[in-house]
């Protein structure tokens, strides 16, 4: 149980990370951009750590199954992703629209809409979780969203790096 809670925040690290990486190569290694978005990255990944350490199981010897326990406490995390992303986000659009020369051209087009469709598809994968967690109706649906969002982001940052490395060489850098 633990693990696979651990392994769905670790997905959600690093496909968020591949987003950091991103936000510091538009913002061309911006020293005070960087350390926003490490910073909002490493917050959120903290606070997920925190919840990890918190959740925990029990065995009923009586149905034969383990039971989640203080799946409550997941809700922080919950909140501090979505909000985490919604920053890098706006980093990532506020960095395309002040640094290009315009989304007309070549890769900043594909930037461009790759920051779109990032932001909708964090929205959509991260509100279900959000939401069974407010509501809280048992341990098991409170876990039971995270690891599917965590699949989504992990596929969708991916999906977007290889389609940004089919634009040009990852060996040279040429100006456009």
């Amino acid at each position: 149980m633990i693990m696979n809670y651990g392994f769905d925040m670790a997905s959600w690290a690093f496909a968020s990370l591949i987003i950091v990486l991103r936000i510091i190569a538009i913002w061309d290694r911006n020293h005070f951009i960087s350390l926003i978005s490490f910073s909002v990255w490493s917050a959120a990944f903290v606070l997920n750590m925190q919840v990890l350490r918190n959740v925990g199981a029990e065995y009923d010897p009586a149905l034969d199954v383990c039971f989640p326990t203080h799946t409550d406490t997941s809700l922080v995390g919950a909140i501090a992703i979505p909000a985490a992303d919604a920053i890098l986000f706006l980093l990532m659009l506020a960095g395309l629209l002040l640094r290009a020369q315009g989304t007309k051209f070549g890769i900043w087009r594909v930037l461009y809409n790759q920051c779109i469709i990032w932001m909708v598809v964090a929205a959509v994968a991260e509100i279900p979780p959000m939401v069974f967690l407010i509501l809280d109706l048992n341990g098991a649906w409170n876990l039971m969203f995270p690891g599917v969002a965590a699949a989504i982001l992990s596929i969708c940052a991916t999906r977007m790096y290889r389609a940004l490395c089919e634009q040009g060489s990852l060996t040279e850098y040429t100006y456009v």
